[in-house]
């Protein structure tokens, strides 16, 4: 079976309105691997996460949602973001028939997930994200919520108050 994809078109005003964007899901072990890293640093910085959600990788995130990256340091959030835009291709002409896709190109004008030379605007970058962890994440919530009455505690994650996060 192929792997799931969808589109987003930048609708926003600004220097990437009309950009078409592919976004692919990552292969198994890929997305197996970042959920793991991503739950495992959670871990780290002492977030309080409901027992054994570790055990659930991906379903276990998508029940906690993207908000889990805020409890994390930047050292720690910034590969597992760059993770993210490897799922992202430029859809080159997307008003040709038979559009062509291509690896975001950075600043020296070389493939790059950072994609500095097609995304030139932050609310692209986020909206990329968000349409990265929901093309992951979606049809996860519900295998997620499924599991959930079977861990003792289902609070959502908290980050202690001493915690440094990525944005501080």
């Amino acid at each position: 079976m192929a792997r799931k994809i969808t589109q987003y078109r930048v609708e926003d005003e600004g220097r990437d309105k009309g950009k078409l964007f592919l976004i692919t899901e990552m292969l198994a072990s890929k997305g197996e691997e970042w959920a793991t890293r991503v739950l495992l640093a959670l871990v780290a910085s002492n977030a309080d996460i409901p027992d054994d959600y570790e055990l659930l990788g991906m379903a276990a995130l998508a029940q906690l949602g993207m908000k889990v990256l805020l409890g994390l340091r930047w050292d720690i959030v910034e590969p597992l973001l760059n993770v993210m835009m490897e799922c992202v291709q430029r859809v080159v002409d997307p008003n040709q028939a038979a559009a062509t896709t291509r690896p975001l190109y950075g600043a020296d004008g070389q493939p790059d997930p950072s994609g500095d030379y097609d995304i030139e605007e932050i609310q692209t970058r986020l909206m990329l994200r968000v349409e990265v962890w929901n093309l992951h994440m979606g049809f996860l919530e519900a295998v997620a919520r499924s599991l959930k009455g079977k861990f003792k505690s289902a609070a959502a994650v908290k980050v202690p108050s001493g915690t440094k996060t990525s944005r501080g």
